[in-house]
């Protein structure tokens, strides 16, 4: 049995067909040279059925200042809640999304980068290699 595609794999691979490559499981160490990045971690969910898996996702944004962290955070939000459905990688579809909390400016210790962070619910349908 074919695991399911992990949520993170699945999310890098959405943001990357929209232009966003540095996307990460944890802030880099380097960060202060490479932003504007972001950083997704699957924070819950379940699969009460065996192809459908419900994720709840943190995606924090990343960026040089306040402005750029919220509107990085707000084209996030857009593009998952707009673009997301249907959204097809290694044999699982995004079927759903849901805004659980807005992107909102989060303390951050690293000088110059500035945090955004939301959370989603996101419904995949895994249709090839689950049986």
């Amino acid at each position: 049995m074919a695991d399911y595609v992990s949520t993170f794999a699945l999310l890098k691979a959405f943001f990357a067909t929209l232009g966003q490559t540095s996307v990460f499981r944890q802030p880099p160490s380097n960060m202060t040279l490479i932003v504007p990045l972001l950083v997704i971690a699957r924070i819950g969910g379940n699969d009460r059925v065996i192809t459908l898996d419900t994720a709840r996702v943190a995606i924090d944004a990343y960026a040089s200042d306040e402005d750029s962290a919220e509107a990085l955070g707000e084209t996030v939000r857009t593009a998952m809640r707009t673009k997301a459905r249907r959204f097809m990688y290694g044999g699982a579809v995004i079927g759903d999304v849901a805004t659980f909390s807005a992107p909102q400016l989060l303390p951050w210790a690293a000088p110059n980068v500035f945090k955004v962070g939301a959370s989603y619910q996101l419904v995949v349908h895994q249709y090839s290699g689950v049986s």
